[in-house]
């Protein structure tokens, strides 16, 4: 496994300690079905030929992201779990505190009302004594002026407790939107795996196929199909094409397309070629005019989620040049 692979399963690991739900229990049963499956055709192959050594060097390589996707999406259903309960306690203690004190509230602006009442009907009243009228009408308003203190003290509370309660629920919100989208990216991850068709070295964008390393390799040709149960998944979605030398690790820089070809500038090149996935077989001219320093290359295929992180798929790297020579 490359340098680069190891990376892309390091950014698939942040994001996924980010976001995931206990929904996806099922795709660890559908990679553990796979590991044993894939395990079983390991088998199978060291019986046949050591022309498959390569083959079988893949699928380790393949099992071993898979066993790390799944250690992944256990710490992802744990965290997840734990965060949405404790939100979902904490929204249940901020709706019995506000019941409580809207009741409390409901209470002394009763009684306030109910001084208020009184007091009017004292001072309508023509007492003998007006100084124990005076006295009454002093008292009932000290109690209100206590109440008032009260009341505000209560409705205080109770904004408190809102602005808790509506954090909450907009916490939950974003980790329910960004589930979501896990889960999106995640269905991608365990239903599509890559189709090689045909990697061909270049001198030209329309020349004819190389057989070995030249300094004129200037193109690679990359014709592969993305497979999925459900094809609608993949629609408009971006995926990163990239050409790695094995040898050194180095991204051989491209050119997006539109900006020029062999003509744009450097300032326009980038770590791979974007495409978005319209259906059908995908054809990429990937432009590598740099100098080529190792003797071999693999093809690297990855999503892109909306944010831009990587994943790399399964049957994602493709080795097309060993030792010098295309395979």
């Amino acid at each position: 496994m490359t340098r680069n692979l190891s990376i892309a399963l390091g950014s698939c690991a942040i994001i996924g300690l980010s976001f995931f739900s206990i929904q996806q229990v099922g795709s660890i049963v559908k990679k553990n079905e796979l590991l044993v499956k894939q395990d079983r055709y390991i088998s199978e192959l060291k019986t046949v030929s050591k022309e498959d050594d390569s083959v079988i060097i893949d699928l380790r390589s393949e099992n071993q992201v898979l066993k790390e996707q799944i250690h992944m999406l256990n710490d992802s259903i744990e965290y997840l779990n734990n965060a949405i309960a404790k939100l979902r306690r904490s929204n249940k203690r901020q709706n019995r505190a506000i019941a409580d004190v809207k009741a409390q509230v409901e209470l002394y602006q009763a009684r306030y009302d109910q001084l208020e009442l009184e007091m009017q009907e004292t001072k309508i009243m023509a007492l003998p004594d007006k100084a124990a009228n005076s006295k009454k009408i002093a008292d009932l308003e000290a109690d209100k002026a206590a109440l008032m203190v009260q009341l505000q003290e209560l409705q205080a509370q109770k904004m408190s407790y809102e602005a808790i309660k509506a954090e909450n629920e907009m916490e939950l919100l974003y980790r329910q939107s960004a589930e979501a989208n896990y889960q999106r990216i995640t269905n991608i991850m365990n239903n599509t795996q890559v189709q090689f068709n045909s990697i061909n070295l270049l001198a030209k964008s329309n020349g004819k196929s190389l057989k070995k390393i030249r300094k004129n390799w200037n193109y690679t040709t990359i014709d592969f199909q993305l497979i999925s149960d459900d094809l609608r998944i993949l629609m408009e979605k971006r995926f990163l094409v990239r050409v790695v030398n094995t040898d050194t690790q180095e991204i051989l820089k491209t050119i997006a397309e539109g900006e020029g070809g062999e003509k744009a500038f450097e300032d326009f090149e980038m770590d791979g070629a974007i495409v978005q996935f319209t259906g059908g077989k995908v054809n990429v001219s990937y432009y590598n005019h740099q100098p080529k320093t190792g003797q071999n290359y693999e093809v690297q295929i990855f999503y892109l989620d909306d944010s831009g992180k990587e994943y790399l798929l399964r049957h994602g790297t493709k080795q097309f040049v060993k030792n010098g020579k295309t395979i």
